[in-house]
């Protein structure tokens, strides 16, 4: 069984935080809600852990961004019709002039691409790294 737990990026603080279902205090009398002491209405988003590591044994969130070993870069994206996680990675970048075939915007399973001769690395994701996204 998959761990749950979620991270989200507070813009104003320009960091995540990360947190678990137990990590949520609500307190009505203030009519606030917190997870991790920081006020929900901090939050813009919220990332699940989708279950995977990459090659170095760091978690992968959706909104990450993964190199394989071919130089594309590809974001983590949630896809309800995928029914194993409910996650996909979406081509977002190519980093060699020869790879025209690869569809910028076209999404893969993550069995089709997981395979220990091509490993997926995390190098960014698209709150802090927005300049991996564009195409050269």
């Amino acid at each position: 069984m998959r761990e749950i737990k979620f991270r989200s990026y507070i813009k104003k603080h320009q960091e995540f935080i990360f947190f678990d279902l137990y990590c949520v205090e609500t307190n009505m009398e203030e009519g606030r809600i917190e997870i991790c002491n920081v006020d929900i209405s901090e939050i813009e988003n919220e990332d699940q852990f989708i279950g995977l590591k990459d090659e170095n044994g760091v978690e992968i969130y959706k909104s990450d961004l993964l190199r394989d070993g071919y130089g594309c870069i590809f974001e983590v994206v949630e896809d309800e019709r995928q029914a194993c996680s409910g996650y996909r990675i979406k081509l977002v970048k190519r980093e060699k002039k020869n790879q025209k075939h690869l569809k910028i915007g076209r999404c893969f399973d993550f069995s089709s691409w997981y395979f220990p001769e091509i490993d997926l690395e995390i190098i960014g994701n698209i709150y802090e790294n927005k300049e991996l996204l564009n195409e050269n």
